[in-house]
């Protein structure tokens, strides 16, 4: 009897170590499980809800304010097109709007906006600001996608 009683001991032994890692497996399983739903399947932390509502997105980097009259006698070229009666003179422009178009200038010898008519000609990205000297000997002054002109300079 007593090399049953040894066995019965170590079974007894087993059983208990099987018990205590059966329910550490389930607690460890347990513990994954709530882990598994706070992150999604590459393994980033979710959000946590959140009661606060939160302001809508921003639809523009930055929204310049609109123009204030420092040309030179209040001349200002607020439209894309070709201007005849620019003048001589420095103009400048806060770069392209706001709307992704990219600036686009040219001073022609001629009122058909074409680049084989181009004195001089170039563009600017949103915000950047840019100067143009337009001369007597210009016939016109083209422009699209760009903020407000501003005679500056004589």
């Amino acid at each position: 009897m007593g090399e049953v009683d040894a066995r019965d001991a170590r079974r007894s032994k087993v059983q208990r170590c099987v018990g205590i890692t059966g329910v550490g497996l389930l607690v460890l399983v347990a513990v994954f499980a709530v882990i598994g739903t706070l992150t999604n399947d590459r393994g980033d932390r979710q959000a946590e809800p959140s009661t606060l509502e939160t302001a809508p997105p921003p639809t523009s980097r930055y929204t310049p304010p609109p123009p204030t009259d420092v040309s030179i006698g209040g001349q200002i070229l607020k439209d894309d097109g070709v201007y005849r009666d620019a003048g001589v003179g420095v103009w400048e422009s806060n770069g392209a709007r706001a709307d992704g178009e990219r600036c686009s200038w040219m001073r022609l010898d001629s009122t058909e906006p074409v680049i084989s008519n181009a004195v001089d000609a170039g563009g600017a990205d949103y915000l950047e600001t840019i100067r143009v000297r337009t001369e007597a000997t210009d016939v016109a002054f083209w422009t699209q996608g760009c903020q407000p002109w501003r005679r500056v300079a004589e």
